[in-house]
């Protein structure tokens, strides 16, 4: 299959994508050529250019006559992703992560950042937890997409709260308070959940997998948040199972939305057939 890819920062057509399935799973997208005039680079943490060498990963920039100025009065956004490479060319820091393979070509890993798609809309879960954290009640928060919908765990100083359910929902309402307070509708959570402490992987930063696993258990045998109907028949059920494997999601209803779920043009790519 092949697809093109522009990001809106470039104004123009930059890429084509190859994929192929291997077994029975497609592979990640793996950079084509890019157009005249166009460069691909990876860079580390600190923005240097990484060698082309088989195996190092880093984040994708794209430089070349056709990047934009920046985003339009937001001058802090546009110093973070628009930098002047090799030479002074103008480079777009896109986000996503790739992996040099044989011969330079460089393949999509995903994001390096926290960002999902919600309803066709961009979400920074790190904005979400910002908002909602409350210091005086919680210790930690975890904003997470369950079941094509935003969901937040939280870490109460006291963990009683979270084995009682009328102490329970009555944090879980004034959270809520505050999620109609200062997020937009789209990034305000469906589903707040007390959890006596939170998942944390190896490293000690969240377990959003974990997290995401342990609010959807707590939610077994009721119909997806925003899904409506379990799937039926041998072809929904086969593509439900397609789209909690790319998307790493534990349930999928008749009526959810790949986009809400957090899917996006290289996860598609992805599913299997």
């Amino acid at each position: 299959m092949r697809q093109g890819m522009g990001p809106v920062l470039l104004r123009v057509l930059t890429v084509h994508l190859h994929t192929k399935k291997v077994g029975n799973e497609r592979e990640c997208a793996l950079l084509g050529d890019p157009m005249d005039g166009i460069a691909f680079a990876l860079v580390d943490a600190a923005g240097a250019e990484l060698p082309v060498s088989p195996g190092l990963e880093g984040e994708l920039v794209i430089s070349g006559a056709s990047v934009a100025r920046g985003y339009c009065r937001l001058p802090e956004l546009t110093a973070a992703a628009f930098t002047n490479g090799t030479a002074g060319v103008r480079r777009y820091r896109t986000g996503d992560i790739g992996r040099y393979e044989a011969g330079g070509r460089i393949r999509l890993l995903g994001r390096a950042d926290s960002q999902v798609k919600l309803s066709g809309v961009r979400v920074e879960l790190g904005e979400v937890e910002a908002a909602l954290g409350d210091p005086d009640l919680l210790c930690h928060v975890a904003a997470v997409v369950v079941d094509g919908a935003l969901a937040l765990a939280t870490e109460p100083h006291d963990a009683a709260l979270a084995t009682c359910p009328p102490l329970a929902a009555a944090a879980a309402a004034l959270v809520a308070v505050r999620a109609r307070r200062w997020l937009p509708r789209a990034a305000r959570p469906r589903r707040i959940a007390l959890l006596a402490s939170l998942p944390l992987s190896v490293s000690g930063k969240l377990a959003r997998a974990e997290i995401a696993a342990e609010i959807g258990a707590a939610a077994d045998g009721a119909t997806p948040a925003s899904g409506g109907q379990r799937p039926r028949g041998a072809l929904e059920v086969a593509v439900a199972a397609s789209w909690c494997a790319v998307l790493g999601v534990t349930r999928v209803g008749r009526r959810s939305d790949f986009l809400a779920l957090g899917g996006d043009s290289i996860r598609a790519l992805q599913a299997p057939p």
